[in-house]
């Protein structure tokens, strides 16, 4: 594999990782009802969880 190829794949795999780790967050932090349910009240995420999202 080429380089450009590498640097794809490594970029696929960062990105991955960090919108799993926003996810997790913010489910824990707000909560599974609010993650699952309609959007009709805006919260807004805070601490480490914010910095991710």
């Amino acid at each position: 594999m080429t380089g450009d190829l590498w640097a794809l794949l490594a970029a696929l795999l960062l990105a991955s990782i960090q919108l799993t780790i926003a996810s997790f967050l913010t489910l824990r932090q707000l909560g599974e009802a609010w993650v699952a349910g309609p959007r009709d009240e805006e919260l807004k995420v805070t601490g480490i969880s914010g910095r991710f999202v």
